[in-house]
């Protein structure tokens, strides 16, 4: 099996598709051989997307013919949490996120809120207190980590 074929072909599909490879690996248990593939997009991926691309990708493989094994084809997503490079925060304008700071603003070092605005050096995100809705501006350099977040 040429792993590195595999994985350049699997990517090329995986752009076909309007999706990213953000991990592709090989391994081994008991129960026999997995490859496991890991996928993004800015769009959310449902059980739908996961299935289309499960199907092509096996199709990709077969019509490659290069595993000479039984195999388990494991195709997953970042999830519904996923992190977000600060550099990308613009394509998810609008959506409900949680931001992680180097230094606290106000006593708070997180914050959960809907991204309103990505500038060149901040973000502004709406979030709640209590029932009142407050604007905050949060300055790129002083966030640690971002990602989206599920609003309950």
């Amino acid at each position: 099996m040429n792993l590195e074929i595999l994985k350049k072909e699997t990517k090329n599909e995986l752009e076909k598709l309007g999706f990213e490879l953000v991990k592709f690996e090989k391994t081994r248990n008991k129960d026999g051989l997995f490859i496991n593939i890991v996928i993004d997009r800015f769009e959310d991926i449902d059980m739908n997307a996961i299935s289309e691309v499960s199907s092509k990708i096996s199709d990709l493989f077969d019509s490659l013919d290069l595993i000479d094994e039984p195999y388990f084809l494991d195709i997953s997503s970042l999830g519904a949490e996923k992190p977000i490079e600060i550099n990308y925060l613009d394509k998810y304008l609008n959506r409900y996120v949680c931001i992680h700071l180097i230094n606290p603003i106000d006593g708070e070092n997180i914050y959960y809120g809907t991204l309103k605005n990505v500038e060149l050096d901040y973000i502004e995100i709406t979030y709640r207190i209590k029932s009142k809705e407050k604007l905050i501006k949060i300055f790129k350099n002083n966030i640690l980590k971002s990602r989206l977040a599920i609003k309950f």
